[in-house]
């Protein structure tokens, strides 16, 4: 994916509202994905924050990749390393609110 490439996809989301952010390995390849929906975010809280043995910050940045996914080299996709380093990168992006619970 070349400078052009990026900025045209980059430019084509934000002007729809959608948040969009770029994973750069250290090889420098590079992926865009948006913002996970509510649907995504409750997938990947699933193994951020579920039972212990259950948890895999890995599986939960992939369900990002896979699904958010919007451009990018797609050796991403493919090498074992790679995926694995943007998936980590991904995982990070999980935001949650926690409402304030007081006992009556």
């Amino acid at each position: 994916m070349n400078a052009k490439q990026k900025e045209e996809v980059i430019d084509r989301h934000k002007k729809q509202g959608i948040a969009i952010y770029t994973i750069t390995c250290e090889s420098g390849e590079e992926c865009i994905i948006k913002h996970p929906d509510v649907e995504v975010t409750n997938k990947v809280l699933i193994y951020l924050f579920g039972a212990p043995e259950n948890r895999n910050m890995l599986k939960a940045g992939k369900i990002i990749l896979e699904e958010c996914w919007m451009a990018g080299d797609d050796l991403i996709r493919t090498d074992k390393e790679l995926n694995g380093e943007a998936a980590f990168g991904a995982s990070t992006m999980v935001e949650l609110k926690v409402a304030e619970v007081k006992k009556n």
